[in-house]
């Protein structure tokens, strides 16, 4: 019998095929699983790929942060947009039947999906591997199976939030599979409620595996700004893992990012004291000095205000994905300014975007620049692709504290990352119900997750439209054509 074949990651072709055989692909580059899995390094191999695989431009490097999911959020000047050839003119009017936007999103499922496939492969092969192979031992072991299994998670939430409606709309109907097994068939479609039962699952199994390798006193250091994202430009220090397979923990699923994301899981389903404790279990991390380890950026030195960014991912040529829409006299990813800063240009979030023009000014987030003019050039600025960040956390307490009567304690938090912004410490309107505070974190959201995809998420729970000719089904992107899932 032949062996399974696993996937190396980074060579995965985008090929559809029948709804039943949709994984059941021809890679350019295959590697005998057996060969693979042979060694601790081949574990190691398998885990970077899909890190390498997300980073693509059909995902995180583009779509799924600043392409896509920004525009489906009305971030960019319609104007603009209008008169470039760009096809995600269709994208923001929510023309799903567009044969480019069916490209996209096609491109989001399978590309999603097939990530998956390598993270249920891997955890099958590692469950029950000897602990031996591994340079750490069993501690290595568990934290690659728990950053697989956080991952698949994941990549199953934001494949939720995108095709599936919201629990605050939820009709109890099933929508996507949530993927568990390898070869990876398509099981039949879940609900949003199972789908999320089992996100959070997974977290919370992957959070545990993870926590004997992150949680340990001295590793406290390997997430200090310094180390755990900010030394990827090769200059490290003596407080670096000697392998560096164990260093730049911002950029894996480390223990902090997962229970981020599980807090992210937890608001998503209206847990919302569960999605409140896992947040404020970050905020509370302390560093081998007492000082918190998780704080937001004080010095500003990039646009991507990456001292609170818990995950993150990288692509080597993210500018330049970005520098196709960033050419030509229609820029057609200029911001939409109407609103942004509105009473409050101080914030330090506007001083890092680009103005053009004097008379029809032209705004570009500095985010994905070559250059952010700040003068502070690394690999942070021109490969970091933020993912999830600590001001989302404070959004998730303001709100459960909201919802519990805790309103002054609820502002505190919405505050707290005002303060941080540089912003006046009073909101700029009045606060009295939670629809009011929900507007203002919105309006604060809009200003932080610039560039990062999840404005759109955070409208789409809150049931608010970010355009009023926006209809409700149109937060429900459709599964494409060739991937219907037979019931």
């Amino acid at each position: 019998m032949k062996n399974k074949l696993i996937l190396l990651v980074i060579f995965l072709s985008v090929i559809f095929t029948s709804c039943n055989d949709w994984l059941d692909i021809t890679p350019e580059d295959i590697v005998e699983e057996t060969v693979l899995f042979e060694t601790g390094n081949g574990y190691r191999n398998a885990l970077n790929g899909v890190y390498s695989n997300i980073s693509s431009s059909d995902m995180y490097a583009q779509e799924m942060t600043w392409g896509f999911q920004d525009v489906i959020a009305q971030y960019y000047d319609y104007r603009k947009m209008s008169r470039n050839s760009s096809y995600y003119k269709y994208v923001r009017k929510y023309n799903y039947d567009n044969n480019d936007v069916k490209s996209i999103l096609n491109g989001i499922w399978v590309r999603g999906y097939k990530s998956i496939a390598n993270c249920n492969n891997l955890i099958s092969n590692i469950e029950d591997e000897d602990a031996s192979k591994f340079a750490m031992g069993k501690e290595e072991k568990d934290m690659i199976h728990g950053e697989a299994l956080a991952l698949r998670a994941f990549l199953h939430l934001d494949i939720l939030r995108l095709f599936a409606p919201a629990p605050i709309n939820d009709d109890g109907k099933p929508y996507i599979p949530y993927s568990e097994t390898y070869p990876s068939i398509l099981q039949g479609a879940e609900t949003v409620t199972s789908c999320s039962e089992k996100i959070i699952r997974d977290l919370e199994k992957a959070r545990l595996l993870v926590a004997g390798f992150d949680t340990i006193p001295e590793r406290k250091a390997w997430f200090r700004t310094r180390l755990r994202i900010e030394a990827v430009d090769g200059q490290g220090s003596s407080d670096m893992p000697d392998d560096l397979f164990y260093a730049y923990r911002g950029f894996r699923m480390n223990y902090y990012a997962i229970t981020a994301v599980l807090a992210r899981a937890y608001a998503y389903a209206g847990d919302f004291e569960k999605a409140y404790k896992a947040a404020e279990e970050i905020t509370l991390v302390e560093d081998e000095f007492g000082g918190k380890t998780f704080k937001f950026s004080s010095d500003y030195k990039t646009a991507k205000l990456y001292d609170g960014v818990l995950f993150a991912l990288n692509n080597k040529k993210l500018t330049e994905y970005f520098d196709v829409y960033d050419t030509g006299n229609y820029k057609s990813l200029a911001l939409n300014m109407n609103g942004l800063f509105d009473g409050e240009e101080g914030d330090v979030r506007n001083s890092f975007i680009r103005v053009e023009g004097s008379y029809r000014k032209t705004y570009v987030s500095k985010k994905y620049l070559k250059t952010d003019d700040t003068g502070f050039t690394t690999v942070i600025n021109s490969e970091m692709i933020p993912i999830i960040r600590l001001s989302e956390l404070y959004y998730i307490m303001g709100e459960y504290l909201y919802s519990i009567g805790q309103t002054t304690e609820a502002i505190e938090m919405l505050k707290a990352v005002r303060i941080a912004r540089k912003v006046p410490n009073d909101l700029p309107e009045e606060v009295n119900s939670m629809d009011d505070f929900k507007r203002e974190i919105l309006r604060d959201a809009k200003r932080d997750f610039i560039g990062e995809g999840q404005l759109f998420y955070m409208y789409k729970r809150f049931n608010v439209k970010p355009y009023s000719k926006m209809e409700t089904k149109d937060f429900v992107m459709p599964i494409p054509d060739s991937e219907h899932i037979n019931l």
